[in-house]
């Protein structure tokens, strides 16, 4: 967590768009096409309890997406005396949109969601704004929502399934690849729907 963290003091709070790339530079656009094999390369493990490879994950929602897929970037922990995915949210946001622009690029996915726990404020409003310093483009194809409160909202399955009956505006056919955690590998859930833009 130290290297995600490095930079400003997180007492600085968010860090701007500005002096994250000062800091990273631009997002490379030729990183995500070689993002699985380099991924496999590494022998990159999912952090759950199996070990799954990443890149066999990934590969299989890039075979399925057909551009109608959907990052889910989760960062409602619900685990009590757990603060690491609002922390990252709260000071880092650009490094968690990055991170799904590139899962999204290297899965042929068209929407992300940032679900953002509902008592995490800090996490929410820093991404509300790290999206708003972002490229009309971007904001176009992505959606932050709040996952309601308790332990099991933070759930993989409890994300898909609330964010899949929290809208009404909602376009059917379209595929969910969600990562595990904000920075973490994505999955794929078949049969779901993707929304309406709720910008």
């Amino acid at each position: 967590m130290d290297r995600l963290l490095s930079g400003p003091a997180l007492a600085a709070g968010a860090e701007s768009f500005a002096a994250h790339q000062q800091r990273f530079g631009p997002l490379s656009s030729g990183a995500a096409p070689s993002l699985i094999g380099r991924l496999e390369a590494n022998n990159l493990l999912g952090r759950g309890g199996a070990g799954f490879p990443v890149a066999r994950k990934w590969r299989a929602v890039a075979e399925r997406a057909n551009g109608k897929g959907v990052v889910l970037a989760n960062g409602a922990e619900g685990e009590p005396l757990s603060l690491k995915d609002r922390t990252l949210m709260g000071t880092r946001p650009h490094l968690v949109i990055d991170g799904a622009v590139l899962a999204a690029h290297a899965v042929g996915a068209d929407d992300i969601v940032f679900y953002v726990g509902r008592e995490h404020g800090a996490a929410d409003a820093a991404m509300r704004h790290g999206l708003m310093e972002r490229s009309a483009e971007l904001r176009g194809r992505a959606r932050l929502i709040q996952a309601p409160n308790g332990y099991v909202a933070g759930e993989e399955s409890a994300a898909v399934h609330f964010r899949g009956r929290s809208s009404a505006g909602w376009a059917a056919g379209r595929r969910w690849c969600r990562t595990s955690r904000a920075w973490r590998q994505p999955h794929w859930w078949p049969g779901a729907m993707t929304p309406a833009p709720a910008w």
